[in-house]
């Protein structure tokens, strides 16, 4: 009868020890499953030979297979168009809550403007095929400009719908000019010439009370403006409304075509914890 108590004692034990490391094994799998997420942003970039352009992703894992630059292969689609990028190089960093995984590349050497609101970074790795999508990007090759001199540029931002949005660029110009008939951040943010103000705001203002008739989405033909001053404030409209941290402008003055290279209106990464409820989950498949 005792020795019947041991072996059951045994078998118990058995069982639990098993229970406990079967429960540990899958909890350890659930954890070090790869997931991946993005934020759709507003992009845009000058191409000059060598330039990088980045793309941030927030990792589950902090080892991830899209680091591995030597076997992967990493595809920009902008709409029908494909550009393989080269000289690729991974950066991880551990934040709270995740890891911010950024990936430069060459920028693609495009002739005038390409760009697509639903551009999707795709990784080809040995196991799977990441899909990411980025938001919208634009790409100018700028043959057909003239650089703009500036004194001073800088963003305004506001609160929409809980998120910082960009509302308007503060520009001083380094000479008097007579006409600005268009404006523009990359191809899908337009400046509303309607409701420009001869002055400068903060970075962070409340634009519905300094131009209560502001919506920004909502995208007018705006006519020729005439410039009285050197400092202006000029709202921004979106045609797709992303987040906006830097960008090139492409505006016409006195009927020339101008541009101001890819800038930074915002130099920090946008934080995981406020926008992990609007990331768009990458396919793995």
């Amino acid at each position: 009868m005792k020795k019947i108590k041991i072996l059951i004692i045994i078998i118990l034990s058995i069982v639990l020890v098993t229970t406990i490391t079967l429960i540990i094994v899958f909890s350890n799998m659930k954890k070090t499953k790869e997931g991946y997420h993005t934020i759709l942003e507003n992009k845009s970039y000058v191409y000059e030979e060598n330039r990088k352009m980045t793309f941030n992703v927030y990792s589950d894992t902090k080892v991830s297979i899209i680091g591995d630059v030597n076997n992967n292969s990493y595809i920009l689609e902008l709409g029908s168009l494909t550009y393989t990028l080269d000289n690729i190089s991974v950066r991880s960093y551990g934040i709270p809550n995740s890891y911010l995984i950024k990936i430069d590349a060459d920028i693609p050497n495009v002739s005038g403007v390409v760009s697509s609101d639903l551009a999707k970074l795709i990784i080809y790795t040995s196991k799977n095929i990441i899909t990411l999508k980025l938001g919208s990007i634009s790409i100018l090759n700028p043959n057909e400009y003239e650089l703009l001199g500036f004194d001073r540029l800088y963003a305004s931002y506001c609160m929409v719908d809980g998120y910082k949005q960009l509302v308007g660029i503060n520009i001083k110009f380094n000479k008097k000019y007579d006409i600005i008939s268009d404006f523009k951040i990359g191809e899908y943010c337009y400046g509303n010439l309607k409701q420009i103000r001869m002055e400068n705001y903060e970075n962070e203002i409340d634009i519905k009370s300094l131009i209560p008739e502001y919506n920004i989405t909502r995208v007018e033909n705006s006519k020729a403006f005439n410039i009285l001053n050197t400092s202006y404030f000029i709202p921004i409209n979106y045609t797709s409304l992303m987040i906006i941290k830097e960008g090139y402008i492409t505006l016409k003055i006195n009927n020339v075509k101008y541009y101001i290279d890819t800038f930074s209106f915002m130099t920090n990464d946008l934080d995981y914890d406020t926008y992990k409820d609007v990331m768009k989950e990458g396919i793995i498949s």
